[in-house]
């Protein structure tokens, strides 16, 4: 899904702001105007409304709507500001407009989803149930635009059948990055959460989530660094932060998880420093009991150290309800018990595999099997074998799975990984005709109907 991308989404926001005659006259004269956003068909309510190039600022009502009292005379640049506009990815839209001596009406206008649409996705046609994600990739270290990097977003569709079992399809859409970096994913759902992440031949980012909001346009750039090794080198960063609850006091003890290093822990002034940390565009959670889960997006360089501030809030205590599992879900516990109990292979469970920053960095953890990289972003599992080693038959949540989806889980999607290094002592149900044994990887969703 290839497109013209960042610069010519934002470029249509330049060119939809035109010049209108607001009078003809001279002197300084009340001026009024609506902020509106026609992505969402709804007024920009407390926009901050300024004219560029003098101190006047007017503050939209509830209907969008502003006024200056007393403009000179001129052709002047409306700005709004309004939060919405900072989660397309937008600092701000504007239009010009001549004041002259008789009172005037600007109108300040996201363009409409379809005009978006068109810059980004071309002549395609205008979807009535989906939207992109759009953005720019760079080189961490140099700041260099990153082009011909590949793109990809995945997210899964969640299904229930007649017979009450849920199925899942795995989606992913994918572009490739132009002379400047721009990349824009069309075709992607609102209202699912989406996994995205950035490679080349040489360096990768970090798997970032874009939670499902129902936004038809999201914006996300990304920093892309070299691949990650098991040695600390010069490809490496910090991350520093303080977490503290909603009055401003330091939590302590809260878990800090960055991606690609190890699970860390608040002290007792809430403070956190993350070494190692591979440099790109890493994600950053704080999870604390009774608070509700903090995620971040963090640019780590090599020259520079980044920081995070997180702020969790407290989580309303409901009355205990009792929740009895599915006949499914209890069968799959006392299945993974019984083959633990056996002892004919290594399993892990959520709280060892969430120590780590990433599944990569938690296979190497199990006896037996060792990751091997296919690509910047996607790796398989090694077994021993008679003459060397061997590919691991993948299962994921009990059925034959492809590597390619290994690389969209984190340690904190998981539930339990089972590894069975040698053919003979595997589950049957996990092995094809090959001579190898069998990783099978449990996620939380699989347990959780």
């Amino acid at each position: 899904m290839l497109s013209r991308g960042c610069a010519v989404v934002v470029a249509a926001l330049a060119s939809f702001a035109g010049t209108r005659q607001v009078a003809a006259q001279s002197g300084a004269v009340a001026v009024s105007g609506t902020a509106y956003d026609s992505l969402n068909r709804a007024p920009l309510a407390g926009a901050l409304v300024t004219i560029v190039g003098t101190a006047l600022t007017s503050r939209a009502d509830s209907r969008g709507r502003f006024r200056f009292d007393s403009v000179p005379p001129g052709t002047h640049t409306f700005a709004a500001q309004h939060a919405t506009l900072d989660t397309l990815g937008f600092s701000g839209v504007s239009a010009r407009a001549t004041v002259g001596g008789e009172p005037g009406l600007v109108t300040i206008a996201l363009p409409s989803f379809p005009t978006l649409w068109g810059a980004a996705c071309g002549d395609r046609g205008v979807p009535t149930d989906s939207g992109f994600v759009y953005g720019n990739v760079r080189d961490a270290t140099t700041g260099a635009a990153a082009p011909n990097a590949i793109v990809r977003i995945t997210w899964i569709d969640l299904d229930v059948t007649k017979a009450k079992r849920v199925t899942e399809t795995r989606w992913r859409g994918q572009s490739t990055t132009n002379d400047a970096g721009d990349f824009a994913v069309c075709g992607i759902p609102a209202d699912v959460g989406l996994r995205i992440v950035a490679a080349t031949d040489s360096s990768v980012s970090g798997l970032i989530d874009l939670p499902g909001r129902g936004a038809r346009v999201q914006r996300r750039d990304l920093l892309l660094g070299p691949i990650p090794s098991d040695s600390v080198d010069g490809s490496r960063g910090t991350i520093v932060g303080v977490v503290t609850d909603s009055g401003g006091i330091p939590l302590p003890d809260a878990r800090v998880v960055a991606d690609g290093v190890p699970e860390l822990r608040t002290d007792s002034a809430g403070r956190f420093t993350a070494r190692g940390v591979p440099v790109g565009s890493r994600q950053v959670e704080v999870l604390a009991i009774g608070r509700s889960p903090v995620v971040t997006v963090v640019d780590v360089t090599p020259t520079d150290t980044a920081t995070v501030f997180a702020t969790m809030r407290r989580i309303t205590t409901l009355d205990v309800v009792r929740v009895t599992a599915p006949a499914f879900v209890r069968r799959l516990v006392r299945d993974l018990d019984e083959r633990r109990k056996l002892g004919a292979g290594y399993v892990r469970d959520s709280t060892e595999v969430g120590y780590h920053g990433t599944l990569f960095s938690a296979f190497f953890s199990i006896p037996s099997v060792r990751p091997e990289r296919l690509s910047t972003s996607e790796f398989y599992l090694s077994l021993p074998a008679s003459t060397g080693r061997c590919v691991a038959n993948l299962v994921i949540d009990g059925r034959r799975a492809g590597y390619d989806e290994l690389t969209f889980l984190r340690p904190a999607d998981v539930a339990a990984i089972e590894v069975y290094p040698r053919r003979m002592t595997a589950p049957m149900q996990y092995i094809r005709d090959d001579n190898c044994g069998a990783v099978a990887v449990w996620t939380k969703r699989a347990f959780s109907w």
